[in-house]
């Protein structure tokens, strides 16, 4: 496992010298993952430490005063970045200082901190006050304080230039399937499990209850088939994500049925990852009308998601 450090731009040394890369990595899509490969291999040639910026919260959130979700909380993006072989990953500690400094300033103190020799960044990058800092404006001023700033092009994927933002717009209309493959892998969740009202159990179908982190994007209501990962194990289950309208509920929460599993999941940590879209949460009737429908989501989650969970691409990961 790699090394996280915080950071927020102060005048300490964070590393001795090192190939780097500076960005939110929100996703750490398939254009992030490309990224941070072009990173670790010049590192490797060059004898230095791979090493990446991501910023918490998104500069956006400072700017604007508007809190958002996200789709990978920084210890997750961390993670990632570690099974890509980045050694040391930075977690810029983003506020309204950050915010107002101006590029020039940010570059100087980062050749302090961290000796770049090579900044790798993606087809957004820009940094400092009013995002002034761009390749065209950023390059010559590294260049002054003895680093190399290279744009990497932007990946491509049917058609689609890979963002953050598209694989969020993808989650939170329920298309969970075409987010992973912008992803190189299925969109996740984790949270222990909390106790819940026992409704599902009453109807044949117990549910885990999923504590979810306020900032972790839930992709839209609806019922999905999923993977879940419980004590280094898989099984294919049903998640809905909503209200739970049958019952009148108003919070939005993460409710799971594990196929194939009978025991106690309380207090259990659990990774829920979306593998598709069954269809779209509703209000039944009655309790046995919505049981009827649940027996024929776990009969399409074995038909339909049991494949697709084979055919995603984990990108090595």
């Amino acid at each position: 496992m790699g090394q996280l450090q915080r950071w927020s731009g102060e005048k300490v040394e964070v590393a001795a010298g090192c190939v780097l890369s500076i960005g939110v990595f929100e996703a750490m899509h398939l254009g992030h993952q490309a990224l941070l490969r072009v990173v670790v291999e010049r590192a490797r040639e060059l004898g230095l430490v791979a090493a990446a910026i991501t910023f918490h919260p998104a500069p956006e959130c400072v700017l604007t005063g508007q809190e958002t979700q996200y789709v990978l909380l920084p210890e997750e993006r961390a993670e990632i970045m570690w099974a890509l072989g980045i050694e040391l990953v930075v977690l810029f500690e983003f506020g309204r200082t950050a915010a107002s400094m101006p590029y020039v300033e940010f570059l100087e103190r980062l050749a302090f901190a961290m000796h770049p020799v090579e900044i790798w960044a993606g087809p957004d990058f820009a940094i400092g006050k009013d995002r002034e800092g761009t390749r065209e404006t950023a390059g010559p001023a590294a260049r002054r304080f003895g680093m190399r700033l290279e744009v990497l092009q932007p990946t491509v994927v049917d058609g689609r230039i890979v963002s953050s933002s598209l694989v969020k717009a993808l989650l939170r209309s329920g298309h969970v399937r075409e987010a992973a493959k912008l992803l190189g892998r299925l969109f996740s969740v984790r949270g222990n499990v909390v106790a819940g009202a026992g409704r599902g159990r009453k109807l044949g179908f117990p549910t885990a209850n999923v504590a979810v982190p306020a900032a972790k994007l839930l992709p839209a209501d609806g019922v999905y088939c999923v993977q879940v990962r419980h004590r280094g194990q898989l099984y294919l289950g049903v998640a809905n994500v909503g209200v739970a309208p049958t019952f009148g509920g108003k919070e939005r929460r993460l409710e799971v049925h594990l196929l194939d599993w009978d025991g106690d999941l309380y207090g259990a940590p659990l990774e829920v990852s979306f593998v598709d879209w069954l269809r779209a949460e509703r209000h039944f009737e009655t309790a046995q009308e919505l049981a009827r429908q649940l027996e024929l989501d776990v009969a399409a989650a074995r038909t339909m998601c049991a494949a697709q969970v084979a055919e995603v691409n984990l990108a090595g990961l």
